[in-house]
């Protein structure tokens, strides 16, 4: 991975898998998921958030219930 992705990773990947399926937090929409990190809509979100753990944000909370 390029130096300029790892860094988008650790940057934007975490905080998005932690806001995804936060541990006994109520767990925000998509769209609120998006807004928080600095995307104008959700589907920007879901594609990176696939690229980066080969599932969406959908599979990635329904996988760590």
């Amino acid at each position: 991975m390029p130096l300029v992705g790892a860094c988008c990773k650790l940057r934007w990947c975490e905080p998005a898998k932690a806001r995804v399926w936060p541990c006994g937090v109520v767990v925000d929409t998509l769209r609120q998921i998006a807004y928080a990190l600095g995307y104008a809509e959700p589907g920007p979100l879901v594609r990176a958030f696939k690229r980066w753990t080969n599932e969406t944000p959908m599979q990635y909370r329904h996988k760590h219930r």
